[in-house]
């Protein structure tokens, strides 16, 4: 089934966009943006304004249309241009208190707007993603997924997600590997640092750029952050419950899109793999949904070779010319 450009109904569909509050900026935030501004903890008038602005708001305004997203435990709304709120999926938030406003631990990742700003109790306060609302989720957005047939899901994931993910610039890929890379410095030999590929939503694509958002998980093992995740996330991952299959149709896109992965994780040297699973996530990847005439472990292998090459301009020349040949 093609998508038709002349078909209002079907385009409409696919961009799945917010409703709009172009340049609006809440009380709430005004004072908010004061209280980080200033670095100190706010004094008691100042929290009790902010618990007010902010229950009002979940009174009045916590409705499925300014529902932006919605993760594993968690729903998330938009409060105006500059911060969203995050709560619990099922239940009602009471934010009837303000927690201490502590330093951003994470302020170093530049594409990472998972991390609260604030706390209020069992309400989360996090920046906004896309200020103007035009934001696409990589995968199939969870409300898309509630909402139409598989049939309709699948066509949107091959013919709508896969085309436009292709065309992202290789340097907004890259930005997220600089990240990954970067995320993984933080660890050491007892705790490391791993963003959420489980749902390929936390990807979000606002202009030419790939945002993140949810939470930062802890593991016990260093690195986690590998090649082989983001591959996961971006073309194994069809949504938080689903897989990816193999079609004619789709793998040129595939590809492009495993190239420019590969490629931005080369560049910072991200680990190619971590784990028997990340090896599992090459061979499903590579061989299973990309068709490469290549095996999987030979893959892996000439990539790590490549990762020796001091030289970065010559390592991705490499890696460029390899992949190009894996699919030739």
């Amino acid at each position: 089934m093609q998508i038709s450009s002349t078909n209002f109904t079907q385009q409409n569909k696919y961009k799945l966009k917010n409703i709009q509050f172009r340049g609006y900026k809440s009380v709430f935030s005004k004072k908010l943006d004061e209280v980080l501004l200033s670095g100190t903890q706010p004094d008691f008038e100042t929290q009790k304004f902010l618990i007010s602005k902010l229950q009002n708001f979940i009174k009045k305004k916590l409705k499925s249309n300014r529902k932006i997203g919605q993760g594993f435990n968690g729903s998330v709304y938009k409060i105006d241009d500059s911060y969203v709120l995050k709560v619990h999926k099922h239940d009602k938030p009471y934010a009837d208190m303000m927690d201490k406003i502590n330093p951003q631990k994470f302020k170093n990742l530049k594409t990472y707007y998972g991390e609260p700003v604030a706390k209020f109790y069992d309400a989360q306060i996090l920046r906004n993603v896309s200020s103007n609302g035009e934001q696409i989720q990589a995968g199939i957005p969870q409300k898309y997924s509630l909402m139409f047939t598989s049939e309709e899901c699948k066509e949107y994931y091959e013919e709508f997600y896969l085309p436009l993910f292709s065309k992202i610039p290789q340097k907004s890929y890259n930005a997220i590997a600089k990240d990954c890379d970067t995320l993984n410095k933080m660890g050491n030999d007892k705790i490391s640092y791993s963003f959420d590929y489980l749902n390929p939503n936390n990807f979000v694509l606002v202009g030419k750029t790939i945002r993140i958002t949810d939470v930062i998980t802890q593991e016990t093992y260093e690195n986690p952050n590998t090649i082989a995740q983001l591959l996961y996330s971006f073309l194994q991952k069809t949504d938080l419950d689903g897989y990816a299959t193999y079609s004619k149709y789709s793998e040129p896109f595939k590809r492009i899109i495993m190239k420019k992965i590969v490629l931005a994780g080369m560049k910072y040297n991200l680990p190619i793999e971590n784990s028997p699973y990340d090896k599992k996530i090459w061979q499903v990847v590579s061989n299973g949904l990309c068709k490469s005439n290549e095996n999987y472990t030979n893959i892996i292998e000439n990539l790590k070779n490549f990762q020796k090459i001091p030289n970065i301009k010559l390592r991705l020349q490499k890696t460029n010319d390899y992949i190009e040949n894996i699919y030739n």
